[in-house]
């Protein structure tokens, strides 16, 4: 049974299963293959917390990056590394105060050598992988990925999440060059690939024009066995539920649909709005809000409760940011808590840019309602609280929607047989 799976090194910035919608998305997709034939080397803190029944991860030893691990000697006491965009934070000092200076420090490490240590090679060389997956969204990883390409002579099967190579360090005139560098090595790594993957069809589409190489699309995995008809609440108040990070300036979009339902009030109907983000989210965000009182922040949610939190609501919101610059970064993103929300049979209430993948595909496929600006907020939250069969009818187009395209099982063979085309 398990000689159909290949062998699979993952190489990423943080392990399958971490507590994030991309780890639970990578443990959606990975979980089901054998734990002798998948090993993972990652650039994160060894004492990283994963759910359960993840694939255990080792890490790259620091001096993997020789420069960058200098550096952190020097200035242990001031630099702390987010694990995900390799952003230095550095506080009291010149890099907080400029931030093109701060963007030029984080490209000069980002672009530093790379050097495989003994260690991690032995560990590869022990487990014999027969192809490469990576997320990538960093030069370290492109470099890193391609370094172990050539030195085993596998292929990669790159999946990407967000348009990063169209974004990352682009903006900045100070890091223009270490863009052209992003953009020069992620092509020489994309040519090693056969076949690779995208989080959103409109991204396949997009991606398979761009480095005329085949691309797919897989998204978030669904378990067959929570599809079910689902019963329309009857309790007078509605549920109106929020899932998700308040990252990339969700938490503008999300202030504006409260004030549009605080101004809303209980006139037309009895209803309640609950948010269920990460407490680091909320604890963070809040001080930008113009008013602190009008998110009601809920709890965070485990993974094992989404489920339960979405099947007691009655709408469920999605929101994307308007800002220019971060809808370049998610425009071919598709969410992962879409394919969570259809699978409950509630209609969404969607509020961002029109012409986003999630956005596309929410009003295309006729899941729920879009709105995008603050009058459609109100038009579409009336028009769903008070017609029971729209809400039935999108709700079922969700669950169409989600057997079809994100069934857990379907995904994983969709999945396994791209990997297989990589390993010939």
């Amino acid at each position: 049974m398990s000689e159909k799976y290949p062998k699979i090194l993952v190489i990423n910035s943080s392990p399958v299963g971490e507590y994030s919608n991309t780890g639970i998305t990578l443990l959606n997709l990975l979980g089901n293959w054998p734990a002798d034939r998948i090993m993972q080397v990652c650039y994160c803190d060894a004492t990283l917390k994963t759910v359960e029944n993840s694939p255990d991860f080792f890490t790259f030893p620091k001096n993997t990056v020789p420069i960058d691990s200098a550096i952190r000697r020097m200035l242990a006491k001031d630099i702390s590394a987010n694990k995900s965009t390799l952003e230095y934070k550095v506080d009291n000092n010149v890099f907080q105060k400029n931030k093109s200076l701060h963007e030029f420090f984080k490209a000069l490490l980002d672009v530093s050598p790379v050097i495989l240590q003994p260690e991690t090679i032995k560990l590869i060389d022990q487990f014999k992988p027969e192809v490469i997956y990576s997320n990538l969204s960093s030069i370290r990883l492109i470099k890193t990925v391609r370094i172990i390409s050539n030195r085993y002579a596998i292929k990669p099967v790159l999946h990407f999440m967000d348009d990063w190579p169209t974004t990352l360090y682009s903006t900045n005139r100070m890091t223009k060059w270490a863009h052209s560098k992003m953009r020069n090595e992620l092509l020489r790594l994309v040519n090693r690939t056969d076949y690779s993957l995208t989080i959103s069809e409109l991204m396949a589409k997009e991606y398979t024009s761009r480095y005329k190489k085949e691309f797919f699309a897989i998204s978030n995995p669904i378990p067959l066995n929570i599809y079910k008809k689902k019963k329309l609440s009857k309790n007078k108040k509605k549920t109106i539920v929020y899932c998700g990070g308040l990252h990339l300036e969700r938490w503008k979009s999300l202030e504006e649909v409260a004030e549009v339902f605080n101004d809303l009030g209980n006139e037309f109907f009895d209803w309640e709005f609950k948010i269920y983000t990460p407490k680091k989210d909320f604890v963070y965000y809040k001080k930008f809000l113009k008013d602190d009182k009008i998110l009601n922040w809920t709890k965070e949610l485990e993974p094992e409760e989404v489920d339960e939190v979405l099947e007691n609501s009655d709408i469920l919101l999605h929101i994307e940011s308007f800002d220019s610059g971060i809808m370049k970064f998610t425009k071919y993103s598709f969410s992962t808590k879409i394919p969570q929300y259809m699978s409950s049979g509630k209609p969404i209430l969607a509020y961002g840019p029109e012409n986003l993948a999630s956005t596309q595909f929410i009003r295309e496929k006729n899941v729920g309602n879009l709105a995008t600006n603050k009058k459609e907020i109100k038009k579409h939250l009336i028009e769903l609280m008070s017609n029971s069969l729209l809400r039935n009818q999108l709700g079922n187009n969700g669950i169409i929607q989600a057997k079809n395209k994100f069934e857990k099982n379907y995904l994983q063979g969709e999945f396994l047989n791209v990997v297989k085309h990589n390993c010939k």
